[in-house]
C-alpha cells in the first residue's frame, strides 16, 4: 500500500487555498485533502491546520462526530497560538472542508466533510465509481461551523448537501443514485481488500474550462467532470511520487487541450495493490 498527493493553484488565484497531505502512520497509509474557502480570510493556513490536525488523529476508534470535534478543537487551538504572534488571524481562517482516506484494522475509511469528490476503483470492476459531494446554494458545510452556533443558524437551510453517485465506463457516465446529506458529513466504509486504489479530490476538479478562440474573441466552455477524471485518473503505474507525476502530465496535457482548472486543485490517493 502506498499513499501520494499534491495541490495546484488556480488560474483565478492569487493565492493556493487548497492542501493535501499524504503519507504512513502507524504502518498504515493515509490521504488529506483541505479546500480553504475563498470568501474567509487566512484559509490557506487553516487549511493546513485542518489538515495536520486531521492526521494527529488517524486511526480514531470512536464515532465520526467525536472525531471531527477534537479535529476542529485542536486546530483553532493551534490558530489561536499562531494568532498571539500574528495578531491578525480570525477563526474563519479555518472555513475549509476536509476529506479523508485511511486504512484501519483492514477497512478503507472516507470522510468529505464540505464539498469534493471520492473516487474508487474496485478490484472487481474496470469502472471508476465517483461520489460527488455539492451544495447547490455554495455553501459547504465546514467543520469550522460545528463550533459557532450562531454562524450555523445564520446559514439555515443553504447548507444542504447531497452525493451523486455515479459511475465511469467507456459509454459514459451512468448515474446510480443521489442522496441528501443536509449539513452532515459524508462518511464510507469498505474492506480495503476489495479495493485497487482510492482518491479525494477537492471540488477545483468541477472547475475545468475549455479556452475556445475564434476569428474576435475567445470563449469559455465547461469541461464534464467525467472528461477531467478519465484523463487525470489514468495511471501508468503507482510507483513513488505517483499522484505528483500524474498531475504534472496531465497539466502538460490540459496546455495541449487549451484546459485550465480556475479554481485550486488538490487529490490525495491511497493504492492497495492490485
Amino acid at each position: 500500500m502506498i499513499a501520494d498527493s499534491a495541490y495546484h493553484i488556480g488560474k483565478t488565484h492569487f493565492v493556493c487555498q487548497d492542501y493535501a497531505l499524504s503519507g504512513e502512520k502507524d504502518g498504515n497509509p493515509y490521504a488529506i485533502v483541505c479546500d480553504g474557502c475563498s470568501g474567509s480570510r487566512d484559509t490557506d493556513i487553516g487549511a493546513r491546520l485542518l489538515a495536520l490536525a486531521a492526521r494527529a488523529y488517524l486511526g480514531w476508534e470512536d464515532s465520526p462526530a467525536d472525531r471531527y470535534t477534537a479535529i476542529i478543537t485542536m486546530a483553532k487551538s493551534w490558530l489561536h497560538e499562531i494568532s498571539l504572534g500574528a495578531g491578525s488571524l480570525t477563526e474563519g481562517a479555518l472555513d475549509a472542508t476536509l476529506l479523508t482516506l485511511d486504512v484501519y484494522k483492514g477497512m478503507l475509511r472516507a470522510g468529505i466533510y464540505g464539498d469534493g469528490v471520492l473516487v474508487i476503483k474496485y478490484k472487481d470492476a474496470p469502472e471508476l465509481f465517483v461520489s460527488e459531494v455539492v451544495y447547490p446554494s455554495g455553501y459547504p458545510n465546514y467543520l469550522n461551523y460545528k463550533t459557532n452556533a450562531i454562524r450555523m443558524a445564520g446559514l439555515g437551510d443553504r447548507i444542504n448537501g447531497h452525493v451523486n453517485t455515479f459511475c465511469m465506463t467507456p459509454a459514459g457516465r451512468k448515474d446510480l443514485s443521489t442522496v441528501l446529506i443536509g449539513n452532515l458529513p459524508y462518511n464510507f466504509e469498505i474492506a480495503a481488500n476489495e479495493v485497487s486504489h482510492v482518491a479525494v479530490l477537492s471540488d477545483g476538479c468541477e472547475s475545468f474550462v475549455e479556452f475556445v478562440q475564434n476569428e474576435t474573441s475567445k470563449t469559455e466552455h465547461p469541461v464534464p467532470l467525467v472528461n477531467v477524471l478519465n484523463e487525470m485518473m489514468a495511471f501508468k503505474s503507482f510507483n513513488g511520487a505517483f499522484v505528483q507525476r500524474r498531475l504534472q502530465r496531465f497539466a502538460k496535457d490540459c496546455q495541449a487541450k487549451n484546459w485550465a482548472h480556475l479554481d485550486d486543485l488538490s487529490l490525495a490517493m491511497i493504492h492497495l495493490g492490485n
